[in-house]
């Protein structure tokens, strides 16, 4: 589970900030740096073949089509190595489980957040994660969306199902073509 909140917390600029909650500031200024961490685990993760979750809004629909390529790339990297392949070599497969609620509810749980954790959200990430999940949804293998709201968890496209055959089954046996 890579999560660059959570390694957002070790960061020198976070540490120092003494606020409760953090200022808006030290997310921008931890921002690039956590986020690259992120980056650098999913890498390691992807030549390794090891699964991995990344949790995050992905609010820019560039910088995450362009980790879902290299993230493919790095897994594909024993190809070049002379190996020779098997079931477990299969390419990297890649969903986007978007899980949503009306902006009203998103605004009390991020108040509620803010007051718990300290960490303040910055307020365009909503819309800027729904457009991104709008272009990225195509380009990946299986695209899940959730609406979140006070009223539990219900599936506005895929369902439980797929979600499962698709983390537990082999691509052929899914009845789908798998990029």
């Amino acid at each position: 589970h890579l999560d660059v909140d959570a390694h957002r917390q070790y960061l020198p600029a976070w540490q120092e900030d003494a606020n409760d909650p953090k200022l808006v500031s030290s997310v921008e200024r931890t921002q690039h740096e956590a986020g690259y961490i992120n980056d650098l685990a999913m890498a390691r993760c992807a030549r390794q073949r090891i699964n991995f979750v990344v949790d995050g809004t992905m609010r820019k629909a560039e910088h995450t089509q362009r980790n879902i390529q290299r993230m493919r790339e790095e897994s594909a990297q024993w190809k070049n190595c002379g190996a020779r392949g098997n079931l477990m070599m299969r390419p990297l497969r890649v969903t986007i489980v978007f899980v949503a609620a009306d902006v009203d509810v998103c605004l009390e749980r991020v108040a509620l957040r803010t007051a718990e954790t300290g960490r303040p959200v910055v307020k365009e990430c909503n819309q800027q994660c729904r457009e991104s999940v709008k272009a990225l949804s195509k380009r990946v293998n299986l695209f899940t969306h959730l609406k979140n709201n006070r009223d539990g968890l219900k599936f506005v496209a895929g369902s439980a199902q797929e979600l499962k055959a698709f983390a537990f089954s082999a691509p052929h046996k899914l009845g789908r073509v798998w990029v």
